[in-house]
C-alpha cells in the first residue's frame, strides 16, 4: 500500500471520528440544572441559581429569546457546568394552548417553563404533559400524566447530550429523579386557590409559583403596598395556605415578588423556598 493512501485512510479515520464526536456530545456527569441541584441540596432557589426570562409581559420574540437563553448557558463555573438555570414564562394563560410554546422554549434550552394562571386539575395535567416526551418502552419512569412533547430531543446550548439521553433526563423533576426541568405553575387568582390542593396532586409539577399582585387584584385588594407588610389580609391568608397545602403535597412553593428581606423571611417560614427576585 503506498505511503498517500495510507496517509488519505487514516486522515479519513480521523475525520470520521471527528464528526461522531461531534454528533454524539458525551452525557454529563451528575445534575445540569443549578435550581434543581439547590432545592435537592435543601437550599432556597433564588437568583443565584436561576435566571428568569419573561414572556408574558415582554415580547413573545423567539429570536431574542434564542440569543438570551444562549447567553445564560454560556455561564458557567470553574467545573464548566451551569451557573443559573434559565427559566422562561410563556405568555399563553391557563386556559389556552400553551404546548407549542413549550416546546419551542426547551428546545431552545429553558430548563424551567412557568404556565400562568393555572386554575384547575385538567390545566395543570395538560401544562405537565407539554414538557414530557411520550414513555417508552423498558423505562421505569413513571408515565402519566403521558407526555405530548414531539420531535427530536433537543436541549439548546443548556443539555448538550445524546438524543437517547436527551430521552431520559429532559423530563419534568422530582417526578423523574434524572430529569433536568421543571414544570412551574402559577396560582394567581381565588379559583386557583380554591383549587390548589386537586391542581397540587398532578404528579410532575416541580413548583408552585404564586403570583402575588394578580392575587390579591383576584381579591379586590388592589396592588401590594410597599414596605414590611405589602398585602391585604384576604391575599396573605390565601398565601399562606398555598404554602401549607405545598407542604402537605411535598411540592416547591414559590413566589414572584413581595415585600422585601423581612417579608422574604416571614416567607421562608412559612415554608417558601423558590423566589423569582
Amino acid at each position: 500500500m503506498g505511503k498517500g493512501l495510507v496517509c488519505g485512510l487514516l486522515l479519513s479515520v480521523g475525520v470520521a471520528a471527528t464528526v461522531a464526536a461531534q454528533a454524539t456530545p458525551p452525557a454529563p456527569q451528575g445534575r445540569v440544572n443549578p435550581m434543581i441541584a439547590r432545592l435537592e441540596s435543601g437550599g432556597i432557589a433564588d437568583g443565584e441559581v436561576l435566571t428568569f426570562i419573561d414572556m408574558e409581559h415582554n415580547p413573545y420574540v423567539i429570536g431574542d429569546l434564542r440569543k438570551t437563553l444562549d447567553d445564560v448557558a454560556a455561564q458557567k463555573g470553574p467545573d464548566g457546568k451551569l451557573l443559573k438555570a434559565p427559566i422562561v414564562r410563556v405568555p399563553m394563560y391557563g386556559n389556552e394552548p400553551s404546548a407549542w410554546a413549550a416546546l419551542q422554549v426547551m428546545d431552545l434550552g429553558a430548563l424551567g417553563v412557568v404556565f400562568q394562571s393555572i386554575e384547575n386539575k385538567a390545566a395543570a395535567e395538560r401544562v405537565v404533559a407539554s414538557m414530557r416526551f411520550p414513555p417508552q418502552k423498558g423505562s421505569s419512569v413513571a408515565p402519566f400524566p403521558r407526555g405530548t412533547r414531539s420531535g427530536a430531543p433537543r436541549g439548546g446550548k443548556t443539555l448538550v447530550m445524546s438524543a437517547d439521553e436527551l430521552l431520559a433526563r429532559a423530563d419534568v423533576w422530582p417526578l423523574n429523579p434524572r430529569g433536568e426541568l421543571m414544570a412551574i405553575v402559577m396560582i394567581e387568582t381565588m379559583e386557583g386557590v380554591k383549587n390548589i390542593d386537586s391542581i397540587l396532586a398532578v404528579p410532575g409539577i416541580g413548583g408552585i409559583l404564586v403570583g402575588s399582585y394578580d392575587l390579591s387584584l383576584s381579591h379586590g385588594d388592589g396592588p401590594p403596598k410597599n414596605g414590611p407588610k405589602p398585602y391585604a389580609a384576604d391575599t396573605e391568608g390565601a398565601i399562606q395556605k398555598i404554602a401549607q397545602a405545598c407542604g402537605r403535597h411535598k411540592v416547591v412553593c414559590g413566589i414572584a415578588a413581595g415585600g422585601g428581606k423581612e417579608y422574604r423571611e416571614q416567607l421562608v417560614k412559612w415554608g417558601y423556598r423558590m423566589f423569582l427576585n
